[in-house]
């Protein structure tokens, strides 16, 4: 299957997390409808190639597609085309043969054709597998390969598969360390295969990731082993990291990828003397720092006689004189034709309606039966019929972790939101006011009564402890304090437990009456959406509409009640009477970017939408985030955000 990458783009008036709930209403269509895609291009971007024998031609891969050009440039003709992703085409020793990487079985395999693209066969068959740069070896009767494990141990391997028989055998295990957590690095172990010319060794490039969490880079190191298998050596050469290796017809000079101030760039070196020298600088960025599902830098190729080296970078393709360090770009155009599936749409519209709770949390059972939870910021008192209602009536609550007293008659609980906490408590009855209790800003979390109801046992510490903890951790000098049901002073007991506190022991333990043990039953609260009033007129930037390329200078953006209403040119728009107009002359008005693979991380039990990461999001244009990786708090953060209008 292609790998096709697009833009997404929408506006949405607040930060939210989205969920994805899918359901198909209608039957698919047993076959998928196909898009044709054609265009020219005098460009590309990874291109891997190789020269024919004769050293008249290139084959270059484009798009999941094989072409060939003459080496002075031209029109190219495809060799291989189709749904399926062909890539790094190699020519047989003879000349008579190609090898490619296609996916056309469902998985990366290797693939033999004839050098004009007729007659392609697969040759391996391994069912959930990445493959990348095949060679020949020298006598052109096997195929040496990088084979990944992809859904398993995410490592490399060096393998060698028979043309005839499709039988592997593998030459170089992985021996650089396990795989990364991160799907997005690259597998450890050998890449870049090179047969020497002599036929007797393999040249490979030896890939170990960046350890995660680590600020070292990853690295790689030339390697040489027995074309038959075996024990690798080291190949030293200058600088660090070195990839790629490629080797002259004649053995004599080797070219290689390495890095100097951030840029990666192609080195010569001569074997016999080790002189060394620059042979292009920069080209393309490696891939030591990403997946390198299609090796760590493009395959290039030397020219028979040895004069020149052929290369992509920069979109183009390059002719280098290996000796003289001349440059030519070789020009080319490629008609491109593609089938693809259409990019699957479902229109949504925002809910206007009541934001209504995905989870509750906090749960907490008096002695009495009674059910205290938080939710929405808000807490909330059900009994064994009724529906819950609001423990407050406090307006943007941010309340927080309740807990029963022992006569079942007040709620202890905290606050917490962008200028600090507070400990609380209040009437289970809601006939008066909630009771602030301590008095200075700070953090505050797992509130216990004693057994005799007089004092309330929590956890706290300073605002400044708080920006030094990861957003739902506990602070690194937390305490647990103890503090009168009355108010009063404070007392600090000793250091907080890791985990929330249990309930005091001491006393006798607190009987249980049998409404207490009603069964489960579900808590469904809600609470209106906050909404914009009013019509506002964004008057004068820059708006780029999304209505194809449409760009419109000096327009107007008109919104009502937090709906856009109507964008055009401020001399085609009349402004609504009573309007807010506001001038925004030399800014640029965008749709608000969706990142549909965002890391926010844990939003812990006390929700603060207005948070730096919050902010920091808006300020780049990004007004809406999925997070796949995540605790399912992000539901309740993106509840908080629709219900109190967090911007």
């Amino acid at each position: 299957m292609r790998h096709r990458h697009r833009s997404i783009a929408a506006i949405r008036v607040t930060l939210a997390s989205t969920l994805l709930v899918s359901s198909v209403a209608a039957q698919a269509p047993t076959t998928p409808l196909l898009q044709r895609v054609a265009f020219t291009t005098t460009e590309g971007t990874w291109v891997s190639l190789d020269v024919t024998r004769d050293g008249r031609a290139l084959v270059f891969e484009l798009l999941g597609d094989i072409y060939r050009v003459p080496v002075d440039g031209g029109q190219a003709a495809p060799l291989i085309t189709g749904r399926a992703f062909q890539s790094q085409p190699r020519l047989s020793p003879d000349g008579a043969q190609l090898v490619f990487i296609s996916d056309e079985t469902g998985s990366d395999n290797v693939w033999i054709a004839a050098a004009d693209g007729r007659n392609a066969r697969a040759v391996t068959r391994l069912p959930r597998s990445g493959m990348l740069s095949p060679a020949w070896a020298t006598d052109g009767r096997s195929i040496v390969v990088t084979v990944t494990d992809p859904h398993g141990t995410r490592t490399a391997e060096l393998w060698r598969y028979d043309v005839a028989s499709g039988q592997g055998t593998r030459l170089v295990p992985n021996g650089n360390g396990p795989a990364q957590p991160l799907v997005s690095a690259p597998a450890p172990g050998p890449y870049s295969v090179w047969p020497s010319p002599d036929g007797a060794s393999l040249w490979f490039t030896a890939v170990t990731p960046r350890p995660y969490g680590s600020r070292n880079g990853a690295t790689s190191a030339l390697m040489r082993v027995p074309a038959s298998g075996g024990a690798a050596e080291p190949v030293v050469v200058e600088g660090l990291p070195a990839m790629k290796p490629m080797l002259s017809p004649d053995g004599n000079t080797l070219v290689y990828g390495t890095v100097r101030e951030g840029k990666t760039g192609l080195r010569a070196r001569t074997l016999a003397t080790g002189a060394e020298r620059w042979l292009a600088y920069p080209v393309d960025r490696h891939q030591l720092e990403a997946r390198a599902s299609r090796d760590v830098l493009p395959n290039a190729a030397f020219s028979p006689d040895g004069r020149w080296l052929y290369a992509a970078f920069g979109g183009k393709l390059h002719r280098l004189g290996v000796q003289d360090g001349s440059d030519t770009v070789i020009p080319f155009s490629a008609d491109v034709a593609l089938d693809v599936t259409p990019t699957l749409r479902f229109p949504q519209r925002l809910a206007t309606g009541p934001v209504r709770t995905r989870r509750v949390q906090q749960q907490t059972t008096a002695p009495n039966g009674q059910v205290a939870f938080s939710s929405l910021g808000r807490i909330w008192i059900a009994d064994a019929t009724g529906a819950p209602r609001r423990l407050t009536t406090t307006s943007r609550a941010r309340e927080f972790m309740p807990a029963w007293s022992p006569d079942s008659r007040w709620v202890a609980f905290v606050t917490w939101d962008e200028t600090g906490g507070a400990l609380w408590k209040a009437r289970a009855d809601g006939r008066e006011a909630p009771v602030r209790l301590t008095t200075a800003p700070a953090w505050w979390a797992d509130p216990t009564w004693t057994p005799d109801g007089r004092t309330i046992i929590a956890s706290t510490a300073p605002l400044r402890a708080t920006l030094m903890a990861p957003p739902g951790a506990l602070p690194p000098d937390a305490k647990r304090a103890e503090v009168p049901a009355t108010g009063g002073s404070v007392r600090i007991t000793g250091p907080a437990p890791r985990q929330a506190a249990p309930a005091p022991t001491m006393g006798a333990p607190l009987p249980v009456p049998a409404t207490a043990a009603a069964a489960p039953r579900p808590f469904e609260v809600s609470l209106p959406r906050a909404t914009a009033n009013g019509t506002v007129v964004l008057r004068g930037a820059t708006v780029i509409t999304m209505r194809g390329t449409e760009v419109l200078r000096d327009a107007d953006v008109i919104v009502t009640d937090g709906r856009i209403a109507r964008v055009g040119a401020r001399s085609a728009t009349p402004t609504p009477a009573g309007a807010t107009v506001i001038d925004v002359t030399g800014k640029f008005i965008v749709p608000g970017f969706i990142d549909i693979h965002a890391h926010w991380g844990g939003a812990g039990a006390l929700l603060q939408p207005e948070s730096t990461n919050g902010f920091a999001n808006l300020a780049m244009g990004i007004t809406t985030i999925r997070d796949p990786q995540v605790t399912p708090d992000i539901f309740d953060l993106a509840n908080l955000v629709e219900v109190d209008g967090v911007p």
